[in-house]
């Protein structure tokens, strides 16, 4: 099994993956992420979530940037700082709305 299939396993969302919903019929898949971070205030430290989400580059619209609505896992979201990893993925950082 090559790298590629395993790509595609991990984005097919019988498999692992989830979906984003990005209206007008635009959904992609990848892989969302709920990670616990932690914030200094300068009066102390807060817990968060930081959410993102991860996909192929290609898969993702032209017109998908910061400040683009989405919605995944039944929770609406602003896409944040969309960062290309440079071997065609991307990670989307996601901001709650």
């Amino acid at each position: 099994m090559s790298f590629a299939d395993d790509i595609d396993d991990m984005l097919d969302p019988d498999e692992f993956a989830d979906t984003a919903d990005f209206g007008n019929g635009v959904e992609v898949n990848g892989i969302y992420d709920k990670e616990p971070v932690e914030i200094d205030t300068g009066h102390g430290f807060v817990m968060s979530v930081a959410h993102t989400f991860t996909c192929a580059q290609s898969a993702l619209p032209a017109w998908v940037g910061d400040g683009t609505p989405v919605v995944v896992d039944g929770v609406s979201f602003k896409v944040r700082a969309p960062e290309p990893d440079g071997a065609g993925m991307i990670e989307l950082t996601l901001e709650v709305q």
